[in-house]
């Protein structure tokens, strides 16, 4: 104040973040493959659950279901934690339509049965892209073979994966084969399929491409992967005893370990702490863990062994 009058005046901006997360960094770019279009950012999660998975639903304009996608948060996003991932959207989105989707992240933690979950939405613009590559039968089968088919295993149902060709563009025609089952399933150009097997074991996947070419002339290619799924009833459960607890506890598992056991301690900001493991564990039920000389708080205790993965909250006081 100056006498009677104000002389400067502070803004002052305050923002909060949304109770379960939001999409940063985003870009919309132009695939030049296809024609259509990459969407890239990175997922915080703002929620008060580690998130094992985030399912991308879309939901206007109409038709774009085939683009849904489920991705993989790794071994598990802590509150606070970030991801970063890649979409690719095509027809029948058209340049200057906006595009909103709903983000799910599901918690995958065994000791809340998957009920801890919660929503956001997005909403962006699609740009102005040049015409793709139009479908030709030239290259097209070193094309397909060159990126074959991509797999990314589902985090919150056993034995079961999400496929897609990754170089198949609209124009094309792709059949589904598996050694588990006699059924035939069939998407067009590089949407997404789940499939879910029946156990453990090593499976074959296979995707038989066709294509007619803009002048009419048909080609075809088959393109195949394996996948591999580890016994999920070795370990099914994980639990820390006592806890809370001053640093020393007991990790204990409900059957015997069959192989090293994995740690990675993170604090609530997702920094790793320390990271160890307990190898001379076989036929063993409980580890004593000694951490008694870290900081009092609240960590996340990441767990690993024979492809399986727990997440558990732990407190020192």
């Amino acid at each position: 104040m100056i006498g009677d009058s104000i002389a400067c005046r502070d803004t002052i901006e305050l923002s909060c973040e949304p109770p379960c997360g939001y999409i940063f960094g985003e870009t919309i770019g132009c695939d030049p493959v296809v024609g259509g279009w990459v969407y890239q950012g990175t997922i915080k999660n703002t929620s008060n659950f580690t998130m094992g998975e985030a399912h991308i639903v879309f939901t206007s304009p109409a038709g774009l279901s085939g683009y849904n996608q489920t991705i993989s948060l790794g071994g598990g996003l802590p509150p606070g934690g970030t991801q970063a991932f890649s979409l690719i959207l095509g027809a029948p989105a058209m340049p200057g339509d906006t595009i909103c989707f709903t983000v799910a992240l599901h918690a995958l933690d065994d000791d809340d049965q998957h009920l801890n979950c919660c929503n956001f939405h997005d909403c962006i613009v699609l740009p102005d892209c040049p015409v793709g590559i139009s479908c030709a039968c030239e290259g097209f089968a070193a094309s397909i073979l060159d990126k074959g088919i991509s797999y990314t295993a589902s985090a919150s149902t056993n034995y079961t994966g999400v496929f897609t060709v990754r170089r198949a563009l609209p124009c094309d025609v792709v059949n589904w084969f598996w050694t588990d089952t006699p059924n035939v399933d069939q998407t067009i150009g590089n949407q997404t399929i789940t499939h879910k097997f029946p156990g453990p074991g090593i499976y074959t996947a296979c995707a038989y491409v066709f294509r007619t070419d803009d002048n009419g002339q048909q080609c075809s290619v088959e393109t195949c992967r394996d996948v591999k799924f580890v016994p999920s009833h070795v370990v099914s459960s994980v639990e820390i005893f006592p806890n809370p607890s001053p640093g020393n506890f007991r990790v204990e598992s409900q059957a015997p370990w069959m192989g090293a056991v994995h740690f990675r301690l993170h604090d609530l900001q997702s920094r790793l702490v320390k990271q160890w493991d307990a190898r001379n564990v076989i036929g063993e039920t409980q580890i004593p863990v000694e951490l008694d000389w870290l900081e009092k708080g609240v960590y996340l205790l990441e767990i690993e062994s024979e492809g399986e993965r727990w997440i558990r909250k732990v407190v020192f006081f």
